[in-house]
């Protein structure tokens, strides 16, 4: 006979979306996404990606395409420079030897962040 395992509780989502959504407003903050490709380093290595991981550009998320080497971001700050040049100071700090080649703008998020009934 096998066990039934219950799963822990979960945290409310929504509610912590709602509350980071709040934050973020009062502080004069929006939600950008963007790309950042680079050269000269190889982010599948693992001891790149502890790195990566370990530092302030930990919430980048790697991806590897056709050899072009890129990290996702979506940070919240008061305008697209402010967002690009913190995850720049960040790749700076955590991936010296990296050359950025190209950033591309993903998408601005100026709604809030809420479940929406129905869905």
């Amino acid at each position: 006979m096998s066990e039934l395992v219950v799963p822990l509780p979960s945290p409310d989502v929504a509610a912590a979306l709602e509350q980071a959504h709040a934050r973020r407003h009062a502080a004069g903050q929006r939600l950008f996404q963007f790309l950042i490709d680079l050269d000269d380093v190889d982010l599948r290595e693992e001891s790149i990606q502890a790195r990566l991981f370990g530092s302030d550009a930990r919430d980048a998320t790697v991806v590897v395409v056709a050899d072009v080497h890129s990290l996702a971001f979506t940070r919240a700050a008061p305008s697209l420079a402010e967002a690009i040049g913190g995850a720049l100071a960040d790749l700076e700090q955590a991936l010296p030897g990296a050359v950025v080649v190209f950033i591309t703008i993903e998408q601005t998020i100026n709604h809030p962040l809420r479940p929406t009934a129905g869905r």
